[in-house]
């Protein structure tokens, strides 16, 4: 007898608290993902931005009752806890990229009970720690083409924010 593999758990995750076009975007790709993963999604949103979008939220719980809404925050680490944590979660760490790392944080399970993360919007500080295969769907990457929208200076070191914000797309899965 063939069986059905059992249907992923996805957490959709706002990095950073956007509202306009970008918090819709999330709000519809979260939708979207409960509609064909059966209810199976997460959204991940910042902690502190539930309060600035809760008609948005009720909404979506009206629309979507079995996906769960987490408020997380951003823990950051360094090269060595970051290798430290990859290993106790029974992964390799084959090469580290940066000397600081950042993973979301939640009350639970900071996402590791779900099988992919999707982020909506590049705006990653640190690069991720790789914990799960993870997306980024990415509506512009305007400072690739018109750096000047950045402060020069800010481009001056390889560990420099807008060159993380790259870097994880580059790692991305998806």
């Amino acid at each position: 007898m063939i069986t059905a593999a059992p249907t992923p758990r996805i957490a959709v995750i706002l990095p950073v608290g956007y509202r306009g076009g970008t918090l819709r975007l999330v709000l519809n790709t979260v939708r979207h993902f409960a509609a064909v993963q059966h209810g199976k999604v997460v959204f991940g949103i910042p902690d502190g931005h539930q309060t600035s979008v809760e008609d948005e939220l009720a909404a979506l719980k009206r629309d979507c009752p079995t996906a769960e809404i987490r408020p997380f925050a951003w823990k950051r680490l360094n090269a060595t806890d970051a290798a430290g944590t990859i290993k106790a979660a029974g992964l390799s760490v084959d090469r580290l990229i940066s000397d600081t790392y950042q993973i979301p944080v939640d009350a639970r399970t900071n996402f590791c009970d779900c099988d992919f993360w999707f982020f909506i919007s590049d705006r990653l500080e640190y690069p991720l720690i790789p914990l799960r295969p993870y997306g980024i769907l990415v509506t512009d990457h305007l400072q690739r083409y018109v750096p000047d929208i950045f402060d020069l200076p800010m481009y001056r070191t390889q560990s420099a924010i807008p060159w993380n914000f790259i870097r994880n797309v580059r790692n991305a899965d998806l």
